[in-house]
């Protein structure tokens, strides 16, 4: 498959580019990592996070933000709403 744009070289697809697409498209969808590293096939979630964790942002600002509830007395130990 060549690549987009004038001049430039051909680049094979390789499935291995497939399987980090996949990757990519299901961690933009929220999907859980421990669901990801078991669909793609990694040893484990810390194989995931070491090689794709860049595509989890909103991973730590959700921990950020239940943390701040739990400290403002929002959410339970178990991130649960309520008292």
């Amino acid at each position: 498959m060549a690549s987009g744009g004038g001049g430039g070289t051909a680049r094979t697809l390789r499935p291995h580019d497939l399987k980090h697409t996949g990757v990519a498209l299901l961690a933009a969808a929220g999907v859980d990592p421990s669901e990801i590293a078991r669909r793609a096939g990694h040893t484990s979630v810390a194989f995931t996070y070491d090689h794709y964790g860049h595509l989890f942002p909103e991973t730590d600002r959700n921990a950020a933000a239940k943390l701040d509830a739990i400290r403002a007395g929002a959410l339970d130990a178990r991130g649960a709403v309520g008292s």
